[in-house]
């Protein structure tokens, strides 16, 4: 298993330069788009062979009241935010 997708498409030969096959497969997919068709993705995935999504069960907090409790020593926004004045550069 691999950390991440760019180690797996890298060439064993020249590790700078990604594997020939999925190159060509970019490269070809990169020219059809440019000339307005579209990808074809059903001829490279077996979507009957993939399979659902396990159910999580996850717990709601919408109907809990919460309570925010007050720490003494807290700063106020006036201490934060000594300028009171927001820019955007």
């Amino acid at each position: 298993m691999v950390t991440t997708a760019r180690t797996a498409m890298r060439s064993n030969v020249i590790p700078q330069m990604p594997k020939a096959g999925p190159l060509l497969w970019v490269l070809k997919n990169k020219l059809k788009v440019s000339i307005g068709r579209k990808i074809c993705f059903d001829s490279y995935i077996n979507y009957s062979d993939v399979r659902p999504s396990p159910m999580v069960r996850r717990e709601t907090f919408l109907e809990q009241p919460v309570k925010a409790r007050l720490v003494k020593g807290r700063k106020t926004a006036d201490e934060h935010y000594p300028l009171k004045t927001f820019v955007n550069d």
